[in-house]
Order: C-alpha cells, then sequence, then structure tokens
C-alpha cells in the first residue's frame, strides 16, 4: 500500500512511524522538516516539501497512491475566530483544490481520502451525551464551521465524482511531539509546566469536561479507516468518556507526584462546557478500541518530555 500523509504534525508523524512499522509505502508532504521527520527519513519515509495551497507542489504525489490521509490545518479552536477569512482561504478553499486534484485521477487510481475532522467543535453545543454521529452541527468556532463545511463537500465529490473517502470526527488528541506554543494540547503543555515548576493558567473554573485521546488510538483508527468498506462515511473517535480540567489536575498530580500550580481566568467565548463522543459506531465497523487510558497516555508523555 502507498500513501500519502498531508501534514507533519504531532499526529502525522506518529501515523508515518506506524506505517512504516506496517511496511506501508509513506510520503509526507509539509511545510518545513523536523526533528521526527528527519527521524524518518532515515526509516526509507519519503518527505516533499511545499505549500498545501499550491495544487502544484502536490499533485505529482497522487499519482499511484492508495490513500491520502489529510490531517491539514492552519489553524486551532482558540484562535480560527481571530481570522475566519484566513481560516476559510487556507483550510477550505486549498482542501477543495485537494478534491479537484484527486478526481481528476483515474478513476480505477483514485486515491481514498481520510479526513481528520473535529469532534470537539463541530457538534456546537450538546442538546446531549454523549455526542453521536446523529447530534445537530452547530459549532461555535470558524475552526468547526470549516470542518464542517470540508466534510459536505467531501460528501457532494462523492456522490458527483465518486471520491472515496471517509471522516473521522475524534476528539481531543493528545500525545508525544505535540508543538509547544501553548495554542492546543492541554495535557502536554500542563505536564511540561508542572515538570518546570510552573504555574498553569486555565481558562474558567476547571469544570469543563471533554473527551481525551491518546495519539496511539487515534493512529489505529486512521489505519482501521484506511480499509473500510462499508457504507458508512462518518464516524466518531474519541475515549467515550467525559473528564473535567480538574480531574486532569488531579491525575497530574498523581501521575508526576508533584504539587500542581493553577491560576484560573475567565473563560474564552468560543468554549463549550461539556463535550465527550460516543464512539459506538466505530467500534462496530472499525472493529477500533481506545486503548491507551489517561493515566497511561500522561506517563507515555512525561517520559517523552523527560527526554526534551
Amino acid at each position: 500500500m502507498d500513501s500519502l500523509i498531508l501534514g507533519a504534525g504531532f499526529i502525522g508523524c506518529h501515523l508515518a512511524q506506524y506505517l512504516l512499522g506496517q511496511g506501508v509505502r509513506v510520503t509526507v508532504f509539509t511545510r518545513s522538516l523536523n526533528e521526527q521527520l528527519s527521524s524518518l527519513q532515515q526509516q526509507g519515509c519519503k518527505v516533499v516539501i511545499g505549500e498545501f495551497s499550491q495544487p502544484q507542489d502536490y499533485v505529482e504525489l497522487l499519482a499511484g497512491v492508495d490513500i491520502v490521509y489529510h490531517l491539514i490545518s492552519t489553524t486551532v479552536p482558540k484562535t480560527s475566530n481571530d481570522n475566519p477569512v484566513y481560516d476559510i482561504n487556507s483550510n477550505l478553499c486549498s482542501t477543495v483544490q485537494l478534491l479537484e486534484a484527486v478526481s481528476k485521477c483515474h478513476t480505477d487510481k483514485q486515491p481514498k481520502i481520510i479526513y481528520v475532522s473535529s469532534g470537539g467543535t463541530v457538534y456546537g453545543t450538546p442538546e446531549y451525551l454523549p455526542l453521536d454521529e446523529k447530534h445537530k452541527t452547530d459549532p461555535v468556532c470558524s475552526y468547526g464551521v470549516v470542518k464542517l463545511a470540508i466534510e459536505k463537500y467531501l460528501h457532494m465529490y462523492s456522490r458527483v465524482k465518486g471520491l472515496k473517502y471517509v471522516v473521522l470526527r475524534l476528539s481531543n488528541p493528545y500525545g508525544e511531539y505535540i508543538r509547544n506554543d501553548n495554542l492546543q494540547g492541554i495535557i502536554p503543555v500542563c505536564l511540561q509546566k508542572i515538570l518546570q515548576g510552573s504555574t498553569i493558567e486555565i481558562w474558567g473554573d476547571g469544570s469543563a469536561v471533554r473527551d481525551y485521546l491518546h495519539v496511539d488510538d487515534v493512529v489505529e483508527a486512521l489505519y482501521g479507516a484506511s480499509f473500510y468498506q462499508g457504507e458508512r462515511k462518518l464516524f466518531n473517535i474519541g475515549s467515550g468518556v467525559g473528564t473535567s480540567i480538574l480531574e486532569l489536575l488531579d491525575l497530574m498530580k498523581t501521575v508526576t507526584d508533584t504539587d500542581v500550580k493553577a491560576t484560573f481566568v475567565k473563560s474564552r467565548g468560543c468554549d463549550i462546557d461539556v463535550n465527550y463522543l460516543d464512539n459506538n459506531l466505530a467500534r462496530k465497523e472499525l472493529a477500533w478500541t481506545p486503548a491507551v487510558s489517561l493515566e497511561t497516555g500522561m506517563q507515555k508523555v512525561c517520559r517523552w518530555l523527560d527526554l526534551q
């Protein structure tokens, strides 16, 4: 199997490592090289540098590829409302260009697209919990709106041009290699601050509930979706368990055996109080089950941070 990974963030690097271990031929398309990619190159991974907004940079890579994993996002929920026009242009418009390029491949050679959407933002305020795939979608941040729009374009291209695809709505992924810019990834960011003896800044009162999923489980879901031949196109990928920020902090204290210093500031307008996903459809159709407990996942992140 030949695969093309669009995006070399922490999920992309973990996915490339996993696929190489499965004997898959892997090409990663990214705008810059990082330490993890350099290591992957030595293991046989092909890395191509380019801009996602420029189809000519990647269109030749589509030839002969079986699976395209679309992991690219130029924004995160926290910042997307600051510049929705940029979010639309860099993510939605660029993805539609990708779908056009894929649809122009020979019919029997069109790759299947596995798209990473956002179970944490596309649903908006829950009417019931856990959130299943039938729940209404009313996102309150541009990040979620654009993710949802891309899902709709995938559906359109499937109906009109026969595009093969699967959408995975991820909960809150975390794990090793996550970028350390304080924009996303509360678990690695907080664990690093705890290990450094720094104070953690928490938006809100700590009661917000989220669904946290270790990157190893994310990668297993992505790989499983590659082989899925059923009729379903959309799956929630989450732990199925809600955990509050205060519960996270308590668990971090246990994992690190260190006191946690935290300050609480006013919550953001784009934050939803509670969000966690029903993953029963993925369990049934993809034969996927999350295997990494929150405590084990935190321990893995701590070991990685100790090596930095």
